[in-house]
């Protein structure tokens, strides 16, 4: 790094985000994250599903909110 400045990772990341964004455009993010959302959903489907039989409760999963998020 003879030329170049140390930079921290926060940083870095944001300088690489930033090029991401002016490169591909803010819609590349939508994209990739629904990707990813759909592939979450092909993997761990069942694993999810499995884990909503074991926390559910009558009034769904807002008594959490006054529990806290401990049992996940």
């Amino acid at each position: 790094m003879s030329n170049e400045e140390d930079i921290s990772v926060k940083v870095a990341g944001r300088r690489g985000g930033t090029t991401t964004r002016d490169r591909y455009g803010r819609d590349f993010y939508r994209r990739i994250g629904k990707l990813g959302g759909e592939r979450t959903r092909e993997l761990y489907a069942g694993a999810l599903r499995e884990l909503g039989k074991k926390v559910a409760v009558p009034g769904g999963l807002a008594w959490m909110n006054t529990w806290g998020k401990k049992l996940i």
